[in-house]
């Protein structure tokens, strides 16, 4: 049995269909199809059952797939401590409000069955996330994008987005704040404060928030963000998964808060991007991404979301 073989069949799962793991692979479709067939053959079992969405694996397939990606990880592990090599790496891109989350709920677990494979996660701003496909990115994670068509311009470049699921914006303020202990905020309450955001300058928020607030902070560092927020001087409205403001909630440092405003939508969707080819260690990342990320919708159809923000 060729460990090609085991490549094509995990991609071709992964992929949905034969076409698209070849075009995954970079090899013909003759090619994958002739390597599903010869390892049918090896374990003397039909794998796939072929229809018109593309291949659907049979309850003998599920078993060798489960087989065959324990087989790689076990390859991959033995490869990367064979004579000191150095890791892999791949680079993942993804806004700093998301960067923690990320890397805690996806990069951490998959370094933990990869451990030949280093990934590092640079922070991007989401107007910048194209430019940076053009200049070379391979893999980005994509909080919301609508208004700058994100999406749209990736997919214009070749590179496929697939969604995976949304996550809901929240207002964070210090626990010893005046309003903390409102069961619900209303417009009212607010537009006396101030709302303080990371933003290097780019307007991706206050267009949407500013308004009812009576005036905003930048700031170039997350954490001062964070600090306003203790100390009570400012609001701030971030993704609730953002781990570091749920450690702080749970510390009891910091209370979190639905948004209140009218024609606001506060969820917003987020989206796996990739270049058209990969490295074999960004594909593997690529494929544990869409099935590990916590909530995956990866393969379910986007909600509709009337109003985004970000």
């Amino acid at each position: 049995m060729r460990l090609d073989w085991l490549e094509y069949f995990i991609t071709t799962v992964n992929a949905g269909s034969i076409s698209a793991a070849a075009e995954r692979l970079g090899v013909t479709r003759p090619a994958v199809s002739a390597a599903l067939k010869k390892l049918e053959q090896e374990v003397g079992r039909k794998l796939f059952v072929k229809g018109r969405n593309g291949v659907t694996l049979t309850d003998d397939g599920e078993r060798v797939h489960d087989m065959a990606r324990q087989v790689m990880t076990l390859i991959e592990t033995m490869r990367s401590d064979a004579g000191g090599k150095e890791p892999v790496s791949l680079c993942v891109d993804t806004q700093v409000s998301m960067l923690q989350y990320i890397k805690e709920a996806v990069v951490e677990p998959f370094t933990e069955l990869h451990p030949g494979v280093d990934v590092r996660l640079r922070p991007v701003y989401i107007g910048d996330v194209v430019e940076s496909f053009r200049q070379g990115a391979r893999l980005s994670v994509v909080l919301d994008g609508r208004e700058g068509r994100v999406i749209e311009r990736a997919r214009g470049l070749g590179c496929e987005a697939v969604f995976l699921g949304t996550v809901t914006r929240k207002i964070f303020l210090g626990a010893g704040h005046p309003l903390a202990a409102r069961a619900a905020l209303t417009p009212e309450d607010l537009k006396n404060e101030h709302i303080a955001y990371y933003s290097g300058g780019l307007n991706h928020i206050s267009r949407h928030y500013t308004s009812y607030f009576a005036g905003e902070y930048r700031l170039a560092d997350i954490e001062d963000v964070l600090s306003l927020a203790i100390r009570n001087e400012a609001v701030v409205i971030l993704p609730a998964q953002t781990l570091r403001c749920s450690r702080l909630v749970r510390a009891g440092a910091l209370v979190e808060k639905d948004i209140p405003f009218p024609g606001v939508e506060k969820v917003a969707p987020v989206h796996a991007v990739r270049a058209a080819r990969l490295s074999a260690a960004e594909q593997s990342f690529w494929d544990y991404l869409l099935t590990s990320y916590p909530g995956s919708g990866a393969g379910s159809e986007e909600p509709e979301i009337s109003c985004t923000i970000h």
